[in-house]
């Protein structure tokens, strides 16, 4: 089928996807992957520079609304070999599904870890459910790891896995495994994006230096004793943590 590039665009609990004008060539090509990834870093470079009325020409882009009355949405991926759901972080600790084959949103949630995140529900607190990353082989093992500030100690980080339930669109919290617990010392700065790399099937981790107002700590630069400030690359595969 034909494949086009879209960016995610969120305004208010609203989704708004940018595509190429009907009309433009590229949309009666197939891509790889690894190009569709070009395509969306592209796209995003050109949505940066319309904010920052750059004048360059380029293809003619608009916008459609093609969700709402999501509450705090972050972030937005699939799950590999899944073409038809997008899976939409919501900041207070939920993961929602949309189907793109029918436009419509699940009315239910696909994971809901609200009661162990704290930060979640404020608009001003950068904490909350951060990130979501599905592992490489998510058809066959149903894992997936997500990035979150806990209501333990000060709004700790943690790197939890949790699974496919007993449909696709349910995850089930029984079994799930922590990963990784990093203490947070102020309640900003927390980082939060998680992501698996294209080729070597390591799980990476982007932490923040730990918050509060010019490093104080210098966490970002303590390279012997700190995972604040830091990208953590870890083997999923490879042995209980």
């Amino acid at each position: 089928g034909v494949q086009t590039c879209a960016l995610p665009i969120w305004t208010f609990g609203a989704t708004y996807m940018i595509r190429p004008s009907p009309h433009h060539p590229s949309r009666n090509r197939k891509h790889s992957p690894m190009s569709m990834r070009r395509r969306l870093l592209t796209s995003a470079a050109i949505v940066a520079g319309m904010f920052v009325g750059s004048s360059a020409s380029g293809q003619t882009l608009s916008t459609k609304l093609v969700m709402s009355g999501l509450a705090r949405p972050i972030f937005i991926t699939q799950a590999p070999g899944d073409e038809s759901r997008l899976f939409i972080i919501e900041k207070q600790g939920r993961i929602k599904i949309f189907n793109t084959e029918t436009g419509t949103l699940n009315s239910d949630f696909f994971l809901n870890i609200d009661s162990i995140i704290t930060g979640g529900t404020s608009t001003n607190s950068e904490q909350g459910l951060l990130g979501l990353a599905f592992h490489p082989d998510y058809e066959n093992n149903g894992y997936f790891y997500v990035n979150y500030t806990a209501n333990a100690g000060n709004g700790d980080t943690y790197i939890r896995r949790y699974s496919r339930g007993a449909d696709a669109d349910h995850a089930t919290t029984s079994g799930a495994l922590t990963l990784m617990t990093i203490n947070q010392p102020y309640s900003n700065h927390n980082g939060g994006m998680i992501a698996f790399g294209p080729n070597d099937g390591y799980l990476y981790i982007f932490t923040g230096d730990g918050g509060s107002g010019g490093d104080p700590g210098d966490r970002a630069q303590n390279i012997s004793s700190s995972l604040l400030g830091k990208t953590l690359r870890i083997d999923v595969d490879g042995g209980t943590p």
